[in-house]
Parts: structure tokens; C-alpha cells; sequence
């Protein structure tokens, strides 16, 4: 039986670095309605404490503490994957929602013991793929939508090579880059065009990155015969976030961090296409994402990102690796279950 949810729920954090951060922000400073941060857990004590003290709420001195405590009820998983099967367990024995963050694992053994854990303990789970929540993204979807038939796809994420530590770390994903950033673009393949991935294949390179690979090409076949190619990488200064999709009937094309969504449809030899350019803020998907995972397990609904939708995605990524340490050898999405 799913527990039902108080109002505000209370929301126990784990995990405080950059990224967990913006999730106690948006919690302490009332960005997600009908929630509220009550409890941190942080693998440095002294830092947690200091983290505690300043959004006045309590510390647990474990993940597994936190997931016990009477007061949590959404358990928030913000560290490095390869941490996450054990806290997974934990929140399930507690009988605790719980959202992770992205990726759903580190490797194919984990993501499987996590969807089996879940899939047992019957309970409402997510993984924060949080550009599906990005008005920007949902524009370039819909206009997708009025494309016709898919024919190809172009992804690009790039990022600065940032030196962190876990970002090294072969326990929270092997793949490097893949499970950094191919997670992002791959799950925005699918989410984009609305098409599974049947077949791909992928080459991958270290440039930066003192261990794991840093720069990722993967080239995908789509249902009913689209092509498409995702491009990752964290070795220059610079940024860029963009998605192309080509149909029969025009071309949608969104840069997320210039903000511009450009659509042209129809038009052919003797008449222009009739475009489209229009350019929107960016806006905090933190906020957005963690509240539509609240809404669906107090309205006891599917999460807007099922477990089993994550794991379509992750079993991209995981695929994708094991084709570059084939030479980049074609493959079908392996399967996870769940």
C-alpha cells in the first residue's frame, strides 16, 4: 500500500554538492509548493552539519537514517549513481517515494537491482531527467509534432571540463561523459521525437579527463527508419545545448542556452516555408520536476517519469558503452527489465 502524503510533505535530502544544493535553495526558499525540506544527510559531518545549521532542519548521520526518519516522507537522492542501489534499498525498506537523480546507475548491475528494488517494494520512483520539464524542451516537442514523419535527429551538449573529483571515478560510471551527459541528450532523443531507439553506435575518446572517457559520438536507427546523432562532451571552455529534428513536412531546432526555438514547415520550389522564431527564458527545473513527482504520488498517479521510462533511456547509455569498447560496433538497446 502506498503511504499517503502529508501536506507539506517533508523531504529528506541526500546529497549536498552543487547540484544537491539547488534542491535545498528551491525547497528552503518555498520554489515547490506543498513541500518542504526537514532532514540533510551528507558524507562529510562537519560540512552536513554547517549545511543543517543554515536551512534549519535536522541531520541524519547516514542515508539510512534519513530514510527512517518519521518526518521524511519523499526521500531526494542527489549524489554520484554508484551510491545509489544501497539508498535505494534503504528508502524501500522505510517504504519512502524516492527520487534520483540522473543517471539511474553506474552500470547495468546497478540499474537492474535498483528497477527490481522498486518494481518489489511497489512504491512511487523517478529518476530527475529534469529537461523534460523545460518549457523550451516542451515547446520544440510540441512542434515536432506537426513535423510528419521523422526523419533525422541532431543532439549537442557541451560542457566545460569542470575537474571533479567523481567525475574520474569509474564507480559512478565507467561510460565517463556517457553517464555524465549522453544521459541527458539520449533521453531527449526519445522524449523529443517520441521514438524508441532500435540500433546504434557510439566511439568515445579521453581528452581531458584524467581517466574516464570526456567526448562521445553516438550515431542512432530509430523506428520507421530515422537517423540521428548525439554528440557529448566536457573538454573545452565553452557550452552549447541544442536538438534538430527533421521531418517531411520542416525543421524544429531549439538552442537551450542561447534560448531560441526556430521551426520551419512546408514551403518547397515556388513558396517559402513559413517560419517560426521565437526566444524564452530559461527557467529552474528543479522546481518544476521534484513538484510533478509530489503531485503523482499524492494523487496516486504513475510519476511523469516512470522507472521503467528511465530505464529505456539508461539502457541507451549503457548500450553505447559497450559498443565503444567494441570499436563502436552496432548494437540493439540492451535490455534492463523493470
Amino acid at each position: 500500500m502506498r503511504p499517503r502524503l502529508p501536506s507539506p510533505a517533508g523531504i529528506g535530502l541526500i546529497g549536498l554538492g552543487r547540484h544537491g544544493r539547488r534542491y535545498a535553495d528551491h525547497l528552503h526558499d518555498g520554489d515547490i509548493p506543498g513541500a518542504r525540506l526537514v532532514a540533510v544527510c551528507r558524507r562529510n559531518l562537519r560540512a552536513g552539519a554547517r549545511d543543517a545549521k543554515r536551512y534549519g532542519v535536522a541531520l541524519a548521520p547516514s542515508p539510512g537514517a534519513l530514510c527512517q526518519r518519521e518526518d521524511v516522507d519523499i526521500v531526494v537522492v542527489v549524489v554520484p549513481p554508484g551510491l545509489y542501489p544501497p539508498i535505494v534499498a534503504a528508502a524501500a525498506a522505510a517504504r519512502k517515494p524516492t527520487r534520483l537523480e540522473k543517471p539511474l546507475a553506474a552500470d547495468v548491475r546497478g540499474a537492474r537491482r535498483i528497477l527490481s528494488t522498486m518494481r518489489r517494494a511497489r512504491l512511487p520512483a523517478m529518476v530527475a531527467h529534469t529537461l523534460r520539464f523545460d518549457p523550451r524542451v516542451l515547446a520544440l516537442r510540441r512542434a515536432v509534432r506537426r513535423l510528419g514523419t521523422v526523419r533525422a535527429a541532431l543532439g549537442v551538449h557541451r560542457l566545460e571540463a569542470r575537474d571533479l573529483a567523481w567525475e574520474t571515478d569509474a564507480a559512478h560510471g565507467p561510460g565517463g561523459i556517457l553517464h555524465q551527459t549522453g544521459t541527458h541528450m539520449l533521453d531527449l532523443l526519445r522524449f523529443v521525437t517520441g521514438l524508441e531507439v532500435e540500433r546504434l553506435s557510439c566511439r568515445l575518446a579521453r581528452v581531458a579527463n584524467a581517466k574516464l572517457p570526456d567526448l562521445a559520438t553516438i550515431r542512432c536507427e530509430l523506428e520507421g527508419g530515422a537517423l540521428a546523432q548525439v554528440a557529448a562532451s566536457k573538454v573545452s571552455a565553452g557550452r552549447s545545448l541544442s536538438l534538430e529534428i527533421v521531418g517531411d513536412r520542416g525543421i524544429a531546432r531549439a538552442d537551450l542556452i542561447a534560448g531560441r526555438l526556430e521551426v520551419s514547415v512546408g514551403g518547397g520550389a515556388k513558396r517559402p516555408a513559413r517560419r517560426l522564431e521565437q526566444t524564452m527564458p530559461a527557467v529552474p527545473t528543479v522546481p518544476l520536476a521534484l513538484h510533478s513527482f509530489l503531485r503523482a504520488v499524492r494523487r496516486n498517479e504513475p510519476p511523469p517519469i516512470p522507472l521503467s521510462d528511465a530505464g529505456r533511456s539508461h539502457a541507451l547509455v549503457e548500450t553505447a558503452l559497450a559498443s565503444a569498447r567494441r570499436g563502436g560496433a552496432t548494437l540493439r538497446p540492451i535490455q534492463l527489465g523493470g
